[in-house]
């Protein structure tokens, strides 16, 4: 049943774009977004008749996992992500934007 959900729900990667300065990820939008739509998932199919998500479970809305949440020696903290844009020198933008 996970394994179904999960690719019910999934933001897949549609491949990507090179140019001369940069890669350009393609994602496809069109994941299931209601718990209605996520119990509609076929799990099974057999003599004509379908089997969902939705008949062996409750499918039920519930908050999003944070994403980005960091503790520090067991308190909250930040996390931070800095990502170089091709051919920039990270060190020389970092003095700049100070």
């Amino acid at each position: 049943m996970l394994t179904a959900a999960r690719q019910a729900t999934g933001v897949r990667g549609a491949g990507f774009i090179d140019t001369a300065n940069q890669r350009l990820v393609l994602q496809t939008e069109g994941q299931a977004i209601s718990p209605e739509r996520i119990a509609g998932t076929v799990l099974l199919q057999s003599q004509g008749a379908n089997l969902t998500l939705g008949d062996v479970a409750n499918v039920t809305a519930a908050p999003e996992p944070p994403i980005g949440a960091a503790a520090i020696m067991g308190r909250p903290g930040v996390q931070l992500v800095v990502s170089e844009q091709y051919g920039a020198n990270t060190l020389e933008v970092t003095r700049r934007s100070g």
